[in-house]
């Protein structure tokens, strides 16, 4: 478990500096940060899930759907592209 603390320290330090580097705008800083730690945490799942390497033990179906459904909702959220009924029930929490 130590190797897998060590990895996702050094992928969030690379991940803080290019963003921090190619960004400069606090909104897309934090919405790739985001991004960034939902995807990874997913993928830790798949990995961690099962005592066999990752590439030789398959996930269950469900799993692997609702994963890669989380990973697509989460690739979604920064472009809110809304249907008109939706968008004016939500415009009520845009004032933050």
């Amino acid at each position: 478990m130590m190797a897998f603390g060590i990895t996702s320290s050094v992928f969030d330090y690379l991940t803080f500096g290019v963003l921090l580097l190619l960004t400069g705008m606090t909104e897309q800083f934090r919405t790739g940060w985001f991004i960034e730690s939902v995807i990874l945490a997913s993928f830790i799942l798949l990995v961690v899930r099962s005592m066999k390497p990752f590439f030789k033990s398959k996930p269950g179906k469900y799993l692997l759907v609702t994963t890669l459904l989380i990973e697509i909702l989460t690739l979604s959220f920064p472009f809110p592209h809304l249907p008109p009924h939706l968008d004016s029930n939500l415009s009520q929490f845009q004032s933050f």
